[in-house]
């Protein structure tokens, strides 16, 4: 218990550590980019003493340390700020924003899980077969399509034409809820499926062939069993780290996905906020990502040292 107790610990203050670098980061970016609040706020006709006035009422006429030290002080007790135009609490915008989000990337995460489970383990038990054909065709189209295009040709060809997909807005029914995130998730899904369907086909192939395979099923290990106890554990543990570094590009494919299929979601608020030039909003979104991928990397490092007690060890 102790290893794993060590284990946890460094994962989480490397997550820690991550998200205070992405928050310095992204900090200075916005407010060393050009122009800021008081362009937005006093507007073209403003003289340069009503900017300073502005400036000075909202702190950024302080050192840089000053203001993102108070910023991460309002961050860590859930406050980030208003938006700069109508002062509105960007927190609740951000709750709001994060459910289709997190519905997009939950849906999205289950169903690569069971195409790629499944393609990877009918590809795998015949090599060079119909299905490993099939499979490894769809592997280099989907590796080689961009998500926005998918979600295009989705829109175009299947929701505009049978009107059984909605497109735009976000339902209160949970049913209408599912039936809207079918497309998105789908597109989301079709460019991270490639990448796990080939690393599991690989593994559970050489797995396969390995002398301890050999060995169990002389006695007399076959079928399900087989599959389920040996190969399956042993190939999946490898695709748990391939698959918690695939999370920082879904959360980010959902920044074209929600504005593909018009969902309201955090992706789609960062885009207004960057057309808008709103630092507060486009700050919040990438600290609210930043630490959703970090959580999903901290889940996946738990389940591979649960499930390999060699990296606990390390």
């Amino acid at each position: 218990m102790v290893p794993m107790t060590r284990y946890l610990t460094r994962r989480f203050l490397h997550g820690v550590v991550t998200l205070v670098a992405l928050s310095v980061i992204s900090f200075l970016l916005v407010r060393l980019a050009p122009g800021d609040a008081s362009d937005l706020i006093g507007g073209t006709q403003a003289s340069p003493e009503q900017r300073a006035a502005i400036r000075e009422s909202l702190g950024l006429n302080q050192p840089l340390i000053t203001q993102y030290w108070n910023y991460l002080s309002n961050v860590v007790r859930g406050d980030f700020g208003t938006t700069i135009v109508g002062s509105s609490p960007i927190g609740p915008l951000l709750a709001n924003a994060a459910v289709p989000t997190l519905w997009l990337a939950g849906a999205s995460i289950i169903m690569t899980l069971v195409i790629a489970i499944t393609l990877g383990i009918l590809a795998s038990r015949r090599p060079g077969g119909f299905v490993d054909v099939i499979s490894g065709g769809l592997t280099v189209a989907g590796m080689a399509m961009p998500s926005f295009w998918i979600g295009i040709m989705l829109v175009v060809f299947i929701a505009l034409p049978t009107g059984l997909f909605p497109i735009g807005g976000w339902p209160a029914d949970t049913g209408a809820r599912l039936n809207a995130i079918i497309l998105p998730a789908f597109a989301l899904s079709l460019t991270i499926i490639p990448v796990l369907l080939k690393s599991l086909r690989s593994s559970l192939i050489s797995i396969g062939d390995s002398d301890y395979v050999h060995v169990s099923r002389s006695l007399g290990n076959q079928g399900f069993g087989l599959l389920t106890k040996t190969l399956f554990r042993n190939a999946v543990i490898p695709m748990i780290p391939l698959a918690a570094s695939m999370m920082a590009y879904l959360f980010g494919g959902t920044v074209i996905i929600e504005t593909t299929f018009g969902l309201p979601g955090l992706g789609q608020m960062l885009v207004q906020g960057t057309k808008s030039r709103d630092a507060n909003i486009v700050l919040g979104v990438v600290l609210i990502i930043g630490v959703l991928v970090v959580l999903s990397n901290i889940v996946a490092d738990v389940v591979r040292g649960l499930l390999d007690p060699r990296v606990r060890l390390a």
